[in-house]
């Protein structure tokens, strides 16, 4: 069965989607919908939503990305301040900093 209804385009191109297809696909304020363009028309589908569990795993993925990442950076800081204790200069022409200390370590090794 096919429903039908209309809307109509504001200046700033927004549409109001009707409240009878808002209830049927139980479509909220704030969602993601998708428009894709099909036989002349558009089809307008809504992005699956990611369940809670999905976003506290992301969450969670990122803060252990996060802690590691800062000792990886902590790790580096402890070798270049080893490295200038020694007096030797950084060569700034050298834009990655683990190749920067490649090279620094081949120098003074």
């Amino acid at each position: 069965m096919y429903a039908i209804e209309t809307a109509k385009m504001s200046s700033k191109g927004q549409l109001v989607v009707p409240e009878a297809f808002r209830k049927r696909y139980g479509w909220r304020q704030g969602m993601t919908l998708m428009l894709v363009g099909v036989n002349g028309g558009v089809l307008l589908q809504s992005l699956p939503q990611p369940s809670v569990a999905e976003v506290e795993e992301s969450i969670a993925e990122s803060s252990e990305a996060s802690a590691l990442m800062k000792a990886r950076l902590e790790k580096m800081k402890r070798s270049l301040d080893r490295i200038a204790s020694l007096g030797v200069s950084l060569p700034l022409d050298i834009e990655s900093g683990e190749r920067r200390l490649d090279l620094l370590r081949n120098r003074h090794s």
